[in-house]
């Protein structure tokens, strides 16, 4: 069986009682998606077991009803080396798993459906049907913003589940306009300004692509910048810094001094006097707002 069997037998209610062991490569969002489909189709509650030693053909509530007809059972284990012969005989029983014993995958290999790497376009495809009736580029722009981070766009298209495919536009134009995916893109701007004080190349390049997704507020990114080499002026170029001396918290001041010193005290000043100067550029037209984040950027790395 493949998941496009998996896939086809949900959305024709034809779905088999025999037992299915998903095995994925990165995520179990898949599998656990298509557990909870098939528990919404066949109207049953998915009843999850972490000891597969304790599962049985039937299942007994305080009053000695059988449960059978109204549960699917459902187990996620990062690997699974071994599996009593119970199983054979549970129906709507699903095993989630990334690696699976070669005992096990020659001994069931008939229910074993294996799950893809998840890729942009199964992030889209799922976007796009949970917020049915929100334009794509619209959710383009999300996925972007949400680094295709699967779990985290769907804490956000949750909210818009709750209205009608045709209030969805307004009501995501609604949360756009206030800001209610702003925590969002400010993690990106965050993580752009860590990096250039990191000298992380590759960081810097990736979170450039996203920024420029959302169109971020380029003085924003450098008032953070600032900040961040004053932060570090404080502690790598004071003798002894205590939150007395530079008005960080202990935390701060620790997790700065243990962070690699990619910078040389004249490379830290110089950084730090250029981006004290970009209001001046700016008034006197040395510099325009469109180009100001890469102007920055390549004057911090050069300092």
């Amino acid at each position: 069986m493949t998941f496009e069997d998996v896939k086809k037998a949900i959305e024709s209610n034809n779905i088999p009682d025999t037992p299915i062991l998903f095995k994925f490569i990165d995520t179990p969002f898949i599998p656990f998606q298509y557990v909870q489909a098939i528990g919404k189709t066949l109207n049953k509650e998915i009843m999850y077991c972490d000891n597969l030693e304790l599962l049985k053909s039937n299942s007994i509530d305080i009053f000695d009803r059988n449960l059978d007809n109204n549960i699917i059972r459902c187990t996620y284990m990062d690997e699974v080396v071994k599996i009593p012969n119970s199983i054979k005989s549970i129906k709507f029983f699903y095993l989630i798993a990334r690696e699976y014993s070669k005992d096990i995958e020659e001994q069931y290999k008939s229910l074993i459906v294996e799950i893809p790497k998840l890729e942009l376009w199964h992030i889209k495809d799922y976007a796009y049907s949970i917020a049915e009736g929100v334009d794509t580029k619209e959710l383009d722009w999300l996925i972007d913003i949400c680094h295709g981070d699967i779990y985290r766009l769907t804490n956000e298209l949750d909210k818009l589940s709750l209205f009608d495919k045709s209030q969805r536009p307004y009501i995501f134009n609604d949360m756009k306009m206030q800001g209610a995916f702003n925590d969002l893109s400010n993690k990106t701007v965050f993580d752009l300004t860590n990096a250039i004080v990191k000298k992380d190349l590759v960081q810097i390049s990736n979170c450039l692509q996203q920024i420029k997704s959302f169109d971020a507020e380029p003085l924003g990114v450098v008032t953070i910048l600032y900040i961040q080499f004053k932060k570090l002026i404080q502690v790598w170029l004071h003798p002894n810094p205590t939150e007395a001396s530079t008005g960080l918290k202990s935390n701060v001041i620790y997790a700065i001094r243990k962070s690699p010193r990619v910078y040389s005290q004249e490379q830290l000043l110089n950084a730090f006097i250029f981006i004290s100067g970009i209001d001046k550029m700016l008034k006197t037209g040395m510099i325009e707002i469109p180009w100001l984040i890469d102007y920055v950027i390549c004057n911090c790395l050069a300092s």
